[in-house]
C-alpha cells in the first residue's frame, strides 16, 4: 500500500525524531499506544486539519495541520511533557522533505490529565506544513 505524501511527511517527521541521540521520549503515531504505555514519556505524531490550494491541473500547494503530542507520566508530567518539546520543537522546526515549502508553529493546547492523580498529561503543539503537490494528489 502506497502512503499519500501527508503520511509520508509524518512518518518521516517520527523517524527524523526517534533517530536522534538521547531524544527524550518514545516516539510513535499512535495517540492509543501512547496513552497504553506503561511507563516513559511518548511523544505522537499526527495529522489535525489539511487544505488544498491547487490549479484546476492538481498542481499547488497543501497546508497540512501536523500534531505534536507529548504525553508526561510523573509527579510533574506537565513539567516532563514541556521539557520533551523543548527537546522536539527546533527538530520539528528544522526537519527537511525536498517536497516542504514551509514549516510554522501555529499553536500549543493547555496541559489535558488524563488521570485522577495528575501524573499523566498530554500537551500538544500544532504546526502548519505547507508542501507542493503535482497532478498525483494528496
Amino acid at each position: 500500500m502506497t502512503m499519500i505524501i501527508r503520511q509520508q511527511l509524518l512518518q518521516g517527521l517520527a523517524e527524523f525524531l526517534a533517530q536522534q541521540p538521547g531524544f527524550p521520549a518514545t516516539v510513535g503515531r499512535s495517540l492509543a499506544r501512547a496513552f497504553g504505555a506503561d511507563e516513559g514519556n511518548q511523544l505522537v505524531v499526527h495529522r489535525g486539519s489539511e487544505s488544498p490550494d491547487l490549479d484546476v491541473d492538481g498542481d499547488g500547494q497543501r497546508y497540512c495541520d501536523v500534531l505534536i503530542s507529548v504525553v508526561g507520566r510523573s509527579d510533574d508530567a506537565e513539567v516532563e511533557a514541556d521539557a520533551v518539546m523543548e527537546v522536539a520543537h527546533p527538530l520539528v522546526m528544522g526537519y527537511s522533505d525536498p517536497r516542504i515549502v514551509q514549516i510554522e508553529e501555529i499553536k500549543v493546547d493547555e496541559p489535558k490529565y488524563a488521570s485522577a492523580d495528575y501524573k499523566l498529561c498530554v500537551i500538544t503543539t500544532q504546526y502548519r506544513f505547507s508542501y507542493q503537490v503535482q497532478d498525483y494528489g494528496i
